[in-house]
């Protein structure tokens, strides 16, 4: 394990027995601390020789959750911070931040909005897709960014107790949003083992 100190951001990284990069860290409220976490997240795409796309969307699925994340915990508690967890190889990418932003409103991402002007033209998505324009039309550009993106996204509550939930009760501390991605594939010849398996 590597202890960095960046600024005034803690980073825990290290490689596991798996190849996979793991990373834990606490950012402050800034857009320094967001450049620094992308910085390194991107270096760990071109280590694992991932696509080109795959490492754009993986960059950009971190910076749309990290964006988010520090802007609502600045609006209602500039005190606290922001703490990022992700791990990478070279077939998937984890990430999670839990952020004091006090909550999302679970109507953002749980329920689609009925008779949405976004619906797409027949032949314009694949099946698979067509679902992700309805379930995300509440949420913010960030979340339909997210939603279009990763293979699984997933909010936890957590309480001033220091418990978690996926239920938004009167008094929550922040969210957990959990998302994953499936990378596309390695761009390089020397593909791992882990790129063949998929």
């Amino acid at each position: 394990m590597t202890l960095i100190n960046v600024g005034k951001n803690t980073v825990y990284c290290w490689r596991d027995s798996e190849n996979t990069w793991n990373e834990v860290s606490c950012l402050p409220l800034t857009l320094s601390s967001l450049r620094e976490a992308r910085l390194r997240i991107r270096k760990a795409c071109n280590q694992n020789n991932l696509d080109e796309v795959s490492a754009y969307e993986i960059e950009l699925l971190a910076e749309e959750l990290l964006s988010n994340a520090l802007y609502a915990t600045y609006t209602k508690n500039k005190e606290e911070f922001v703490v990022l967890r992700w791990k990478l190889n070279s077939s998937q990418f984890m990430i999670m931040i839990l952020d004091y932003g006090g909550g999302i409103p679970k109507e953002n991402i749980l329920s689609p909005k009925e008779n949405t002007n976004l619906k797409p033209q027949e032949g314009c998505l694949p099946d698979g897709q067509k679902n992700i324009i309805k379930k995300f039309t509440r949420a913010g550009r960030g979340l339909s960014i997210i939603g279009g993106i990763a293979e699984k996204v997933d909010v936890l509550y957590h309480y001033p107790d220091g418990e978690f939930g996926c239920e938004r009760q009167d008094k929550v501390a922040g969210s957990v949003v959990i998302a994953r991605y499936r990378v596309k594939n390695c761009r390089s010849s020397k593909k791992s083992l882990n790129c063949l398996a998929n």
